[in-house]
């Protein structure tokens, strides 16, 4: 890990970040606006750095930063902090091996950081109006730096403080539906559901596609090697890695939100749709894993219930946790069925036969799983465009 000192902005490399106190800096990458933007001012990457030591030495290297990098130091310094960590110039880009080891360390990085300076280019510290519209609660990679530090700080464009994320949380709370208790660090992420914590990233943005999943790695505490040029793949390598190191059923729940608002354990649902309707073709290569976090939009309320509760719900003895496995032929997972009800009142799962097939192979128009009454056995082949009828979806999400 390589860190800059506040005080000369000298480059150091660190083998254990636990034993160095350091700051990192949280910011939104300068981008052209227009070709004549005056404004305009390149990030600082690790080569320009090593030019920029070069040529001017390690005495006049910190006049030669540019200024968001000095402000970010002498902040730090003001702090008592030695050592800042800035992502466009502490990590050699141009080193996949370091790059990769960089993505999947960020999130312990920045927990271990004593803080985190967010600076907000766009917000104006005299009115504060644009700081529900600042670019930064719209990206990506800076979701784990708004969570993950002990202590965050906000900046304006001017370098005037605003608040920290303790005293903003509430204002914070509005704008990333994030709950206020994770935010002030009295209740731990991994008590989240997984789908709640995508929906934290549902309307965030990143430049490269497959940043959308692995700015998610140190959300889910997962390990995933960086493929660029995988696309939309990579979304689906990060939920396999999520299915087989975290037991939550929640991860299947995406979509359009459609339960019933009086729905509950002991009354499923009474506002099932027709089993006979038709369903759209618009998306044909969706599969029974999300194809990117914005199929999480609607799962901002979205929580776990204990095995022991659901059962209790059933009048069963015991519901296992169910285990995902991951096999070149697509997922398979053991899960107990719900029964849904129409309007009126007749149960669409017969408790005598098994139900409709929940996935079809659309290509061939014959079903790919079956489930029974009491308890279901559903196996998903990733290759078919496994796409549900509404009321369909709506049938599996109960099974969850």
């Amino acid at each position: 890990m390589r860190l800059l000192a506040t005080d000369t902005g000298l480059m150091s490399e660190f083998a254990d970040p636990t034993e160095v106190k350091y700051a990192i800096l949280s910011h939104v990458w300068a981008r052209k606006t227009s070709d004549n933007d005056t404004s305009y001012e390149p990030e600082l990457t690790y080569d320009d750095y090593t030019r920029l030591r070069t040529e001017h030495g390690d005495d006049l290297l910190f006049d030669k930063l540019p200024p968001k990098v000095r402000h970010s130091c002498e902040v730090a310094k003001g702090h008592g902090i030695p050592f800042v960590w800035i992502d466009t110039c502490c990590i050699n880009k141009s080193s996949s091996s370091e790059l990769s080891e960089a993505i999947n360390s960020m999130y312990r990085w920045y927990s271990l950081a004593q803080v985190c300076y967010a600076y907000l280019y766009d917000v104006d510290h005299v009115t504060s109006t644009n700081f529900h519209d600042s670019e930064w609660f719209k990206r990506g990679w800076t979701l784990q730096e708004l969570i993950a530090p002990p202590e965050v700080l906000f900046f304006d464009g001017d370098w005037q403080m605003i608040g920290s994320r303790y005293e903003l949380s509430d204002e914070i709370r509005s704008i990333t539906n994030i709950d206020r208790a994770v935010l002030r660090k009295e209740r731990q992420i991994s008590d989240v559901s997984v789908a709640q914590r995508m929906s934290w990233a549902a309307s965030r943005k990143t430049t490269r596609k497959e940043d959308k999943a692995y700015c998610l790695i140190g959300i889910f505490d997962v390990h995933l090697p960086p493929l660029y040029g995988e696309r939309d793949h990579a979304f689906i390598r990060l939920q396999e890695a999520i299915l087989a190191k975290i037991p939550d059923q929640s991860i299947l729940a995406w979509g359009p939100n459609q339960y019933d608002t009086e729905l509950t354990l002991k009354k499923p649902s009474l506002c099932a749709p027709p089993p006979n309707s038709s369903f759209s073709h618009r998306r044909p290569q969706s599969f029974l894993l999300a194809r990117s976090p914005k199929d999480f939009a609607n799962c901002h309320d979205t929580v776990n219930i204990t095995s022991d509760t659901l059962a209790n719900a059933l009048d069963l003895p015991n519901i296992p946790y169910a285990r995902f496995t991951l096999t070149a032929n697509g997922i398979y997972v053991r899960l107990p069925l719900i029964p849904c009800y129409d309007r009126s009142g007749l149960s669409i799962v017969s408790p005598s036969s098994p139900a409709r097939c929940l996935y079809r192979d659309e290509t061939q128009a014959r079903p790919i799983a079956r489930i029974s009454s009491k308890s279901a056995t559903l196996k998903s082949y990733a290759w078919f465009s496994a796409r549900t009828a509404k009321h369909d979806r709506a049938r599996t999400r109960r099974c969850l």
